[in-house]
This record gives structure tokens, sequence and C-alpha cells, in this order.
């Protein structure tokens, strides 16, 4: 079977989106559903979770937070039929439930994709921090908005 690359890379960026999406969204459901079902996801020099801990993983890591913005800056994919591989920079701001504290983190991710019954899927997700440095106070303001949406992945 012939796939389209351009197709390919831009269903591959959609799946950015949509994890950026979904943690902002701070929707666990949401996020590990993007993983196939062998995937790892961690840090560098972190714990990497496999498969089915991948949930319970992300109901950890965003039930910690209150506040959570990602945005993806120049991801690198490289296709090779129905596997990928590709690099993305980030930015967010978040603030954890049990402080008013906000700080940015700025980092890159690292990743393999697999094509799962037509669809593009995380196969591993590895973060590494880069930057991670506390906003001064009153320089955020707003609230979390509630999402009409909900997911759109």
């Amino acid at each position: 079977m012939t796939h389209d690359p351009l197709a390919d890379e831009l269903a591959i960026r959609r799946l950015g989106a949509a994890y950026a999406d979904a943690c902002g969204r701070l929707c666990a459901a949401d996020v590990a559903r993007l993983f196939a079902p062998n995937a790892t996801m961690g840090m560098a020099g972190g714990i990497v979770a496999p498969g089915d801990k991948i949930l319970k993983n992300f109901e950890i890591v965003l039930g910690r937070q209150a506040f959570l913005v990602q945005t993806l800056h120049s991801g690198l994919i490289e296709l090779a039929g129905d596997t990928a591989r590709g690099r993305w920079w980030m930015s967010e701001i978040l603030r954890a439930a049990d402080s008013e504290q906000f700080n940015v983190n700025h980092g890159f991710y690292e990743d393999t994709y697999v094509r799962r019954d037509g669809r593009w899927l995380f196969g591993s997700r590895l973060f590494t921090l880069r930057l991670t440095t506390p906003l001064p106070a009153g320089t955020v303001a707003g609230a979390a908005p509630e999402y009409a949406w909900g997911s759109m992945a």
C-alpha cells in the first residue's frame, strides 16, 4: 500500500497538536488515547511509563496542575513507511494546583510514531527539559476556560 507523505506528515503534526490540546485541558484520558498500546513515555533521566501505565501517569501528572498551556515549535518529522520519528521543541506555562507560582518550561520531545489501523499514534515520547524558570508575580492574568468543544482529536 502506498501512502501520501504530505498527508502522513500532516496527520503526525495533528497528533502533536492533539497532545498539546489534551494537556492544556488537563484531560489524561485524551492524552493516553494518542499512544499505541505498547508505547513508552518519559523524561530524560526519568521513569518511562510503558503502555498500560501511561493513563495512570498522566492522571497523576495532569492532576497536579491547575493551569497548563503547551505550545509546540519547529517540528521535524522523518517518515519511514508505517513508522516515523520526530523532534518537537516546546514551551509551556503551568501552575501546580497547590501553588500560586506560574513557571515557564522549555524543552523538546523526541518521538517515534506508528501507524495502526490507518491512524498515527505515539510509539514513544521522551521529553528533555532545557529550561525552567518562575514567572514574576502578577505577570499572568486569566483563568482556565470552559471548553465548549471538548476533545477535537
